[in-house]
Formats: structure tokens, sequence, C-alpha cells
């Protein structure tokens, strides 16, 4: 399993990002964590996104899950020339929802197990790795009404996708608007007994198989 789990975009160690691809080039991004925001917000983030990666030397062009809802299948062939899939922030919850009705989660696992492809992601993206999403509706929220955009099916769902064993909780003081929110998501996990590792802005997380490293700015 090759995992690069950041705070906010790249982060500091898009180095280490390129280790782990392996000398691949390739990658799909997903922005479906703001399918509720508005258009040009999603926009501008799988723009950004394609260009931070582009820095790196990596050619991306966007995974859009909600294509997939009615008929996953294509998703394999979709990724069998993909060296990164990589997911945006958001809103974790709606993030999570698109992951599963796309039968993207399920894939994932797969994938990952057969060192197919590596997964990255910051933010929402990053969240949706860890094992729960218990707590981070303190700041992205799980109302259906906000976190469900048309198309989607209606259950929140809780569990993250479980690639680590334990919640990630970003943007830990750090210089972002959801910094002093996220607070709150900490002392929640340290409360409720929930383990969690927390992430600066320019702080990652890479899993390499069986190791696990963390690096800070």
């Amino acid at each position: 399993m090759r995992l690069y789990l950041s705070s906010h975009r790249i982060g500091s160690h898009g180095d280490r990002l390129l280790e782990l691809l392996q000398d691949g080039t390739r990658a799909l991004v997903i922005v479906n964590g703001l399918d509720g925001a508005r258009a040009s917000t999603r926009d501008s983030v799988r723009e950004r996104t394609i260009g931070d990666l582009a820095a790196l030397g990596v050619d991306a062009d966007e995974l859009d899950l909600r294509d997939f809802f009615d008929d996953s299948r294509t998703l394999d062939g979709i990724v069998q020339e993909i060296d990164l899939v990589w997911a945006c922030g958001g809103n974790a919850f709606t993030l999570t929802m698109a992951m599963h009705q796309s039968g993207f989660a399920t894939r994932l696992a797969k994938w990952l197990e057969d060192d197919r492809i590596a997964y990255g992601g910051y933010s929402a993206g990053a969240v949706v790795a860890g094992n729960t999403l218990h707590g981070i509706d303190l700041v992205d929220s799980a109302d259906p009404e906000q976190a469900v955009p048309p198309g989607y099916r209606t259950d929140i769902l809780w569990s993250g996708l479980g690639l680590v064993p334990y919640a990630i909780v970003p943007h830990y003081r750090s210089d972002h608007w959801e910094s002093e929110k996220i607070e709150a998501v900490a002392r929640y996990c340290r409360d409720e007994g929930i383990p969690h590792r927390t992430l600066r802005d320019g702080e990652v997380i890479v899993v390499d198989g069986a190791a696990e490293e963390f690096f800070t700015p």
C-alpha cells in the first residue's frame, strides 16, 4: 500500500510523493468533496490541483465519481493506465458518499492491495483515508441538506476508508480558516478515546508498504 496524506495541498514533501509513484507520471484528481459547493469554487480547486501536480511533473485529469454512480465497472479500466489517484478537500461526508456510491471505495482497497496505484489526498481527501469521520462533523456538515448534493443517495456514512487505523485531523494549529474548529475535532477525539493523528499544514503522512513515516515542513 502506498499512501500520501497531506493537510493542505501537496504539502512540503512532493519529492516523497514522486518516490511513491515509482517513476509514474499519470494521475486522476477527485474533486467530489466540493460537489455541494459553487461550481466556480470546484473548478478553481480542480485547476489548482492539476497545476500543483504538473509542477512535480505529474500529468493529471479529473476523475468525476458522479459519472460512475450508475455503472462502477468501468472504473477498473480507467485506472489501468494511472499511477496516482489524488483526492482534494471539501466536505468529507460528501466525498465518502461519492466514493461508495461509485464503487470507488471497494475498488481502491483492491488496487492498493495489489499495488497497482498510489492514493494521495489532502484535507477531506486525507480525512476519508482514516477509519472514522466522527468528530469531523464539527467542521464539515453532516446535515443531509448540506452534505448531500443532487444525484447522491441520502445516507450519511460515518466510517472512513480504513486505509490507516486512526482518524486524521488536518489543518491543526495552522494558518487556515478551519483551524479554530479543528481544535474542537482534536479535543473530541481525545475525549472519546478515538486514535487520531493531527496534521499541521505542510505536514504529511507517507505509507509505503509496511513503513509509515511522518514528515514536517
